[in-house]
Order: C-alpha cells, then sequence, then structure tokens
C-alpha cells in the first residue's frame, strides 16, 4: 500500500451478459442476465467471493417492472444484507458509480456492485410469438433502501402539445442547427453523419458482444430503405439506438484496502479518477444556441484540468452516442480530431443501447482497455436531450484523490435560456427543424421557430411542397410567417 491511500476507489471487476433469443422460452429473465454479469465481475477480479462481501447495491431502472432490483440481484449473488438502491430513468447513468466511489473514499463503504439490465428482446420475442413468459416479481410495499429520481420535466408543455416529444425528432433538432452554424450543405452533412456511424460499425463487427454486428456502408446509413427507414429528418434507423436488445452489465468497486485484503491481483485494478456531472436542465426550445451544450462545453476543461490532461493524452474513449448530434457536440467539446475513434465497442446503433444501461455495459470495454494500457479512458453519459450530461476518467495509475465534480451551477450561471411565445400567428426566422415520417413517406415539418424579440415558439406544416423543401434546400435562418397549423417559408 505504499504511497497509495487505503481508502482509494478501485474498480477491480467488471462483466456483462447477453443473450439473442427468437425462442423467447429460451431466454433468461432480467434479474438472471444481472446475476449472470455480477458473476462474470466477480471471476474478472479474481475473487468469486466478492459478492459476498458487497454492502452497497445499486441498479439503474430498466423496462422490467420490479420495485428493488437491487434486492433481488443482492440476495441471489450472497448480498442479503446489502444496501439498495435503485437509480432511476433520468439519473445520469453513471451516478451510482460516482456515488459508490464517493462512498469508499469518504470511508463509508468497503465494496459496492453497481448493476443494469435489460431483456427488451425478450419481450418482443414473446408479444410477436403469444408466448406467455414468467417476469420476476416483488411484493407490494417493497422499496429500495434509496430511490434516486429526476427532477423537473425534459419536456416542455408546448414541446408536448406540438407532439415533439421523441427524442430522434428533438435530436434530429439539435443535427439540423449544428449542420446550419458549421455551414455545411445537406449533402455533406448527410454523408459526414454516415460516415460516422459507419466508422461505429466497423468497430461492433469486432466487438462479440455487439447485437447488430452486420457489416454496414455509410451509403447504406444515410439512404432510407426498407431496412433503415426514416425517423425524422435527418435520421434512419441505423442513426438511432437500438434497444430490443438483451443485455446486463455489473461492475465491483472495493477500497484499494480492501482490494489487498481480498488477494485481487494489481493487475485487475482500475481507477476512477475524476466524475464531472451537470444536471442544469434546459428544454430544447429554451436554449440558447441549439447546436451547443454548455454542460459538455463547460465541463470537459474541468476534467481536464482535474486529471491534468488533455484530449492528445486519451487513451480508449467512448462518447454517449444514442445519435449522431450528441457524438458531434462531445467531439466538439472534447476538442477531439474527428477521425478519431469515438467507441470501443460499436456504440448505442451496432453494439445496441440497452434503456438506462449502455454506459455500464461500455465500461466492461473501457477497463479492458485500461488494464492493456490503453489509458486514461474516457466515458461519457448523457440524460434526455442532451440534457444532463456526465463525464469519466478511468486509468491503471492512481489520482492522488478521486474527484467528483459537480458544473451544474456554473452551467446554470452561462445558461440565457430563451422564453417562449404562445403567438398562434407571428414572423420570424427558421431556428431548427426536422421532417417527420409515416413509415417511409415525409409527412410533416416541425419548426423551432425565433421571433424578432428572441422569443420562441414551434409551428408545423403537411403541406407536400413545404416538407419536400426542409429535406432538401437549407432553411434554417430563413424567414418564416405562420398562422394557425400552417406556415409560408421566405426565399426562392
Amino acid at each position: 500500500m505504499t504511497r497509495l491511500d487505503p481508502r482509494t476507489p478501485v474498480l477491480v471487476g467488471a462483466g456483462t451478459a447477453g443473450q439473442r433469443c427468437d425462442d423467447p422460452t429460451d431466454a433468461v429473465d432480467v434479474v438472471e442476465l444481472m446475476v449472470r454479469a455480477a458473476e462474470t465481475a466477480a471471476a474478472d477480479a479474481g475473487a468469486p467471493a466478492i459478492l459476498g462481501d458487497v454492502a452497497w447495491v445499486a441498479a439503474t431502472k430498466g423496462n422490467a417492472r420490479l420495485a428493488d432490483p437491487a434486492r433481488l440481484v443482492a440476495d441471489r449473488v450472497g448480498a442479503a444484507d446489502a444496501h439498495t438502491v435503485l437509480s432511476d430513468i433520468g439519473v445520469l447513468q453513471t451516478a451510482p458509480l460516482r456515488e459508490a466511489a464517493r462512498l469508499i473514499a469518504d470511508a463509508q463503504l468497503d465494496s459496492a456492485l453497481v448493476v443494469g439490465g435489460e431483456t427488451k428482446f425478450r419481450s418482443l420475442r414473446a408479444q410477436i410469438t403469444g408466448a406467455e413468459m414468467a417476469e420476476p416479481h416483488q411484493a407490494d410495499g417493497v422499496a429500495p433502501d434509496e430511490h434516486w429520481v429526476a427532477e423537473g420535466d425534459v419536456i416542455s408543455r408546448r414541446e408536448i402539445d406540438f407532439g415533439l416529444v421523441h427524442p430522434v425528432q428533438q435530436y434530429a433538432m439539435i443535427e439540423n442547427a449544428l449542420r446550419a452554424a458549421e455551414g455545411q450543405s445537406i449533402d455533406d452533412h448527410r454523408r459526414a453523419i454516415a460516415e460516422l456511424y459507419a466508422a461505429m460499425n466497423v468497430v461492433a463487427q469486432a466487438n462479440p458482444a455487439a447485437d447488430f454486428a452486420t457489416p454496414m456502408t455509410a451509403d447504406q446509413i444515410r439512404e432510407p430503405s426498407a431496412d433503415n427507414r426514416p425517423l425524422a429528418f435527418p435520421y434512419n434507423k441505423w442513426h438511432n439506438s437500438q434497444w430490443n436488445v438483451d443485455q446486463a452489465a455489473a461492475l465491483i468497486l472495493c477500497s484499494a484496502e480492501r482490494a489487498d485484503a481480498l488477494g485481487i491481483p494489481r493487475d485487475r485494478w482500475v481507477f476512477p479518477t475524476v466524475t464531472v456531472e451537470s444536471n442544469h436542465m434546459t428544454h430544447l426550445i429554451d436554449r440558447d444556441e441549439l447546436h451547443r451544450c454548455l454542460g459538455f462545453e463547460i465541463g470537459a476543461p474541468r476534467l481536464y484540468q482535474a486529471a491534468q490532461v488533455g484530449a492528445d493524452d486519451l487513451g480508449a474513449i467512448e462518447l454517449y452516442s444514442c445519435f449522431p448530434a450528441a457524438v458531434r457536440v462531445q467531439q466538439r467539446a472534447f476538442g477531439l480530431d474527428p477521425a478519431r475513434p469515438v467507441t470501443v465497442t460499436g456504440g448505442m446503433a451496432f453494439a445496441g443501447g440497452p434503456l438506462n444501461n449502455f454506459v455500464l455495459q461500455a465500461l466492461v470495454e473501457l477497463i479492458a482497455r485500461v488494464r492493456e494500457g490503453d489509458g486514461p479512458a474516457l466515458s461519457t453519459a448523457v440524460s434526455g436531450m442532451l440534457t444532463k450530461q456526465s463525464m469519466s476518467l478511468y486509468a491503471a495509475d492512481p489520482p492522488t484523490a478521486f474527484r467528483a465534480i459537480d458544473v451544474s451551477g456554473e452551467v446554470a450561471a452561462s445558461t440565457r435560456p430563451r422564453r417562449q411565445a404562445t403567438k398562434d400567428t407571428g414572423c420570424g426566422h427558421v431556428a431548427a427543424y426536422t421532417v417527420t415520417y409515416q413509415g417511409t413517406e415525409a409527412v410533416s415539418v416541425l419548426v423551432i421557430a425565433e421571433l424578432d424579440d428572441g422569443t420562441r415558439t414551434l409551428v408545423s406544416s403537411d403541406q407536400s411542397a413545404v416538407v419536400e423543401r426542409f429535406q432538401t434546400a437549407e432553411v434554417i435562418g430563413t424567414a418564416i410567417e405562420w398562422r394557425g397549423d400552417s406556415f409560408q417559408v421566405g426565399g426562392p
């Protein structure tokens, strides 16, 4: 333990479990999948008995209707007396890892297990085949020792009223705003995001755990087709996180002192170095510059400063990849070379994006890369519509001290939210937009319109000529005049 604080948090075990069974009766339930991941993590640590040692078990909430999934996992792995936590949807996926590391560093905890899992594909196949599947359940009144819930509404009332509720629509608006801000043509932009995701597909092809590793070219990703239906311009299916997966992950943390006592080999140790979070929320329509993300722009330099590294010092990287806009905004905030790989898994489109659990899945591979010398590793997380942000570094060498930095206040102080207008008639310019589809047919345009006084509103149109124009010509910044449920756009 020379020169190493015995309370230093160490990530010692990481494991995944997955399945993809066309016959759902061949598939296990989500609790069993998480248990398998936990057992794999313990074996990865070289200390299977460590599971009985954990005193704190946190689970991220997925689709399963379980009040306390961490308790079911804890009971199964021999940690029946563990304190349990349920981290709800809307809480950053890194929060349980950050909290476990903090409690360990503060001598409030010696070892912890963080798990998450999803069996959405099993449920889908049961629905398709008509199979009746037994699902895990808990008695009425069961509750975790702690239940973390997100505060505030991710989507505003006006966004809901106009049907701007699906993540793919909101991210498509961010994407189009970023294209216009950088002066890309529509064709160049579509090519760029397709090439970005084609590179991620290549990574998935080398990942045995990837659920969607079939080779795809940039042309196949860019162009809508029967197997790549359009979702919200400019996004098709394969720009989108794929959540119909059965995947689980588990991570085991303990103090350096406890790791030594359990005989965990030093070559299994990976150190959480620093985590930076922003939980300040601003609705998309209210954001001053729709193509920017202040949480990452403020958080990335703080991360680099705390770890005394720069972009060129980073090893393995896994950027949260729900949609291309999220990846591209992060590349800019972290100062990453556009040619640099942004994933070690294949990302959420090709490795698979289990609801509220992808970050844990990716960390298992990142930890393996750090052990191989490819560190420090960068992991990021997003909640909502680029609403909340988290970024973490993991390294083979211990930090002076683990640091958890909250920049929510700094982000709030730097935010200049726009006011929402409720005028049914008005004029201004197009700030962002997307086109929506039914099947493969483009049916309507949703526009964030900005009035001359800087306020924002939402307008829509289903006029075929308007729908066509918004897919082929740059309209952001163009004058727009609306009345009720229709509008006209200036220019040719």
